[in-house]
């Protein structure tokens, strides 16, 4: 009997206590998952709702990273409302309402000095060999004479100078110090006839001279800025959206624009020192970046160069031929 007493005790004694190892158990169990959430890191991307073994795409919940001051945008200049403007591949002269010159150009050496000039409107073209290569600017002075701002083999800029109309060349490595051109090996400078000068932004991809004094540049995010010392100074940017190329007129400058959004090609804008002109009617052409190109002769004749089409215009823009 004493032994059955004794076994009874035992058993109840166990009974009582696996409430107590029950509450052990859950209490145990509730701290690992407590310790676990606060090891998680902040700002580790939840996965709920997601199916079981699912891959986060690269980047897919990745925050981005807040720029430093460095990195910050200069003041003013928004690349979402000015776009980009690419380096283009074409420049254009005009003498007249009659003659011009044009030519591809592109990354030296491997695009040759290749110019073509018009005496007809356009209407045909004849090609020379400069020997040079990768134009840089075209300045016509008469019907047979043009200087060229080019590149060497070795990418350095070279003049080349024509008084027969394209038909001889000849090296005039002087001329260099009396013209505006660009670097494209560094495009945060530009020559001016007053010398090297540091241009208006990081990157300079146009440029339009009036004479030995005036100029103006476009930039690589469609902002515009004059000068009026050679480079010593210059104003405060203008943004001009789809602007894609830029000609000295003799009321200030032009832009042509493209924004497939307003225009199926091209239209001008016409800047002033802060004045700035209603787009112009549109010159319809299928363009790719790059494609196009703008020149102002002297006696007012606009010229425009854009995908396949060539065209004049001797009211600014508001009609073309």
């Amino acid at each position: 009997m004493a032994v059955i007493r004794n076994a009874k005790a035992t058993g109840r004694g166990r009974i009582a206590r696996t409430p107590a190892i029950l509450g052990l158990v859950v209490l145990a169990a509730v701290t690992v998952v407590l310790v676990a959430v606060a090891l998680v890191p902040v700002g580790t991307p939840s996965t709920a709702g997601e199916a079981p073994g699912s891959p986060l795409v690269d980047g897919e919940a990745t925050p981005t990273a807040s720029p430093t001051a460095s990195e910050s945008p200069t003041a003013s200049v928004s690349p979402a409302e000015s776009g980009t403007v690419v380096v283009p591949g074409r420049v254009l002269a005009a003498l007249d309402a009659d003659t011009a010159w044009r030519s591809s150009t592109g990354a030296c050496p491997n695009v040759p000095a290749e110019p073509e000039r018009t005496t007809d409107g356009g209407a045909s073209f004849r090609a020379f060999e400069a020997g040079a290569s990768a134009i840089l600017a075209i300045y016509p002075a008469t019907e047979d004479e043009v200087t060229l701002i080019a590149q060497t083999a070795e990418c350095a800029p070279t003049a080349l100078g024509t008084f027969v109309a394209g038909e001889q060349w000849a090296v005039y490595d002087e001329r260099l110090a009396n013209n505006w051109y660009l670097l494209p090996a560094d495009p945060a400078s530009i020559h001016s006839q007053a010398g090297l000068v540091t241009a208006p932004c990081a990157r300079a991809v146009q440029l339009a001279s009036k004479n030995e004094t005036e100029a103006a540049v476009l930039c690589d995010d469609a902002t515009f800025f004059v000068t009026v010392d050679a480079g010593a100074t210059w104003s405060d940017p203008v943004i001009v959206a789809g602007a894609a190329a830029v000609s000295a007129t003799t009321a200030g400058y032009a832009v042509a624009v493209a924004d497939a959004s307003v225009c199926q090609g091209v239209h001008l804008v016409a800047l002033a020192g802060s004045d700035r002109s209603s787009p112009t009617p549109c010159l319809v052409a299928a363009t790719q970046p790059g494609e196009i190109a703008l020149a102002a002769a002297s006696d007012g004749t606009l010229w425009i160069w854009a995908g396949a089409t060539l065209a004049r215009s001797n009211d600014g823009g508001a009609t073309w031929r």
